[in-house]
């Protein structure tokens, strides 16, 4: 009889174990993993195999489709951190696509205003890479690393990092990024 009220108090813990980790989580992926499999595949030392993304953009528009479906609600109950890491990802995945919507093109600076089309999906509306830039995160995160950050597709740009940014590494994928950016200015 204990055994039995044992192994049930057991499995009343763990189901409400269960319950809070899904009324914490909002279900969003914070390891970024699909945009991860995206730049494992067609970046390589920061620069981006547009032709074949362009080929084969499913799991890029998965991934902004995702970045999309967060509200503003969810994403004011993240972290720092997580919040950060998500607009970066943003700024980067969006950047990407926006290039691949007009391949072949020499440069981004080839597209016409290219910082300034409202293609990016952020809490039901649709905004400008520059105000995602420096209305949303320099103006809203006290965070100057950014700069290494957001690739903005030229060749004076930061380079894209082959892994997406993550709340638990921000810091020091921020500095990893700063040090890459300054080691190839001083070549």
């Amino acid at each position: 009889m204990i055994f039995k009220s044992v192994k049930n108090l057991f499995l009343i813990l763990f189901i409400m174990v269960i319950n809070l980790g899904v009324a914490l989580s909002d279900g969003f992926d914070h390891s970024h993993s699909t945009y991860a499999k995206v730049i494992n595949t067609y970046v390589k030392d920061g620069l981006v195999d547009y032709a074949s993304l362009k080929s084969n953009p499913k799991q890029l528009d998965l991934y902004l489709i995702r970045l999309s479906s967060v509200t503003e609600g969810d994403f004011k109950e993240w972290t720092r951190e997580q919040q950060l890491a998500y607009l970066i990802n943003l700024y980067n995945a969006q950047t990407l696509r926006l290039i691949i919507d007009h391949y072949p093109i020499r440069s981004i600076k080839d597209i016409r205003d290219p910082w300034d089309q409202n293609v990016v999906s952020l809490f039901g509306n649709k905004i400008t890479l520059n105000a995602l830039e420096h209305e949303i995160i320099r103006k809203n995160y006290d965070e100057p690393r950014v700069h290494f950050a957001l690739v903005c597709a030229a060749m004076g740009c930061p380079k894209l990092p082959e892994q997406p940014f993550i709340a638990s590494r921000l810091s020091m994928q921020l500095d990893e990024q700063g040090r890459n950016f300054l080691d190839v200015l001083r070549q």
